[in-house]
């Protein structure tokens, strides 16, 4: 597996995939075009609050992990919160999922007082890798408000 940051040409490819995972049970919330541009943009800008990474398997893209990054008081420093995990239907069960958790943790783990992700309830197979990778739940309710 190889991991790069995205870049302009990956455009459609990351609309395409990123419009699967919306539509999937891995998620609560429809997303618009518009916020998927928005959110490419801003990787594109090299955003110190985002980095979203296109996965490649035999110089094919095969999914992307996109990252969020803030700072915590309860963790006692910068939080890298893993916002989207996709990999391509046909290139699951091949362990791509476990490669990239080894390279999330590996690359950021200096720089990490905690790793953070969300999973819907239904998504059982995310929450048992993601547990495997010392991952635990969370014992309260997240709300929102949401601005736009």
């Amino acid at each position: 597996m190889f991991i790069r940051d995205i870049q302009a040409q990956d455009q459609a490819i990351y609309m395409q995939m990123s419009k699967d995972f919306y539509h999937s049970d891995a998620t609560l919330f429809a997303m618009t075009d518009e916020q998927l541009q928005a959110t490419l943009q801003k990787a594109l800008q090299n955003s110190p609050f985002l980095r979203l990474v296109i996965i490649e398997e035999e110089q094919k893209t095969v999914g992307y992990g996109l990252l969020a990054f803030y700072w915590s008081n309860e963790a006692g420093g910068m939080v890298t919160q893993l916002e989207e995990f996709y990999v391509l239907p046909e290139y699951r069960g091949k362990q791509l999922g476990s490669q990239f958790l080894n390279w999330l943790i590996d690359s950021y783990r200096d720089q990490t007082a905690r790793f953070r992700l969300e999973i819907c309830s239904s998504n059982v197979g995310a929450k048992k890798l993601y547990e495997k990778y010392g991952f635990s739940t969370l014992d309260y309710i997240q709300m929102i408000k949401d601005m736009q």
